[in-house]
């Protein structure tokens, strides 16, 4: 059986981009394994789709609560106030929302 949970993360368009995106992905679900997301950033893929500097995944078991701290703790963030989190979980209806500097939870989403 399997338990999905896809996220979307919003970075200001004050970071440096690249910088704060690399150091997200050095996070790891278990010791070892690689972490990555979609960058939907790029123009000749998604034109107009998203609004910038927004990144996407979905994973199976995801240790939600290693990769908030991940956020705190590992990533250098120029305007932390700014970024945001979306959670979206198989047994919910709509998405959770964190909020930084201290990724906190701004909003709770419904449980079927």
């Amino acid at each position: 059986m399997s338990k999905y949970t896809s996220i979307i993360l919003i970075i200001p368009p004050g970071e440096h981009e690249s910088a704060r995106f690399q150091e997200v992905c050095e996070f790891e679900p278990t010791p070892g394994q690689k972490f990555g997301m979609v960058d939907c950033n790029d123009w000749n893929k998604f034109p107009d789709a998203f609004i910038r500097f927004t990144y996407v995944g979905s994973y199976n078991y995801f240790p939600l609560a290693d990769f908030l701290q991940h956020l705190k703790e590992k990533v250098k963030w120029e305007e932390p106030a700014y970024i945001q989190l979306l959670v979206s979980e198989e047994d919910k209806y709509d998405c959770d929302l964190y909020v930084g500097p201290d990724f906190r939870l701004a909003y709770e989403a419904t449980r079927f």
